[in-house]
């Protein structure tokens, strides 16, 4: 699971291989060199067409986007669970997911994180 482009595809160029499969959140997250002007970010459709040469599979979702709908950002993490349960391709449920959730997080933000897990799975 990649939060963001580049570093998904910083991470897979060492481990990428025909076994992988990628979850991606589509949406950069400028470096500083990239925000000073200094260096270009890549086009993002090209950093795609990498990391499907380097996975078997690749989900990509721009969960940052859903996040911010829902009013923040930080709801991003828990929109790429969502996902990634919603593809199962791991071995635990929705259930298994919502009650480490709710073990995890405080009782005020929960219902937002579910919300949150849910708009991932759609």
């Amino acid at each position: 699971m990649a939060l963001e482009p580049v570093e998904g595809l910083r991470i897979l160029d060492t481990y990428g291989n025909p076994r992988v499969m990628t979850l991606l959140n589509t949406r950069p997250i400028y470096p500083m060199d990239v925000i000073s002007g200094n260096t270009a970010y890549p086009e993002v459709s090209k950093v795609i067409g990498k990391i499907k040469e380097l996975s078997r599979r690749v989900w990509t979702l721009n969960a940052t986007e859903i996040a911010l709908e829902m009013g923040d950002p930080i709801f991003s993490n828990i929109v790429m669970l969502g996902a990634l349960s919603a593809i199962e391709v791991l071995p635990i449920d929705r259930l298994e997911f919502e009650s480490v959730i709710k073990e995890l997080l405080p009782s005020r933000t929960r219902d937002e994180n579910m919300k949150a897990f849910d708009r991932g799975r759609e």
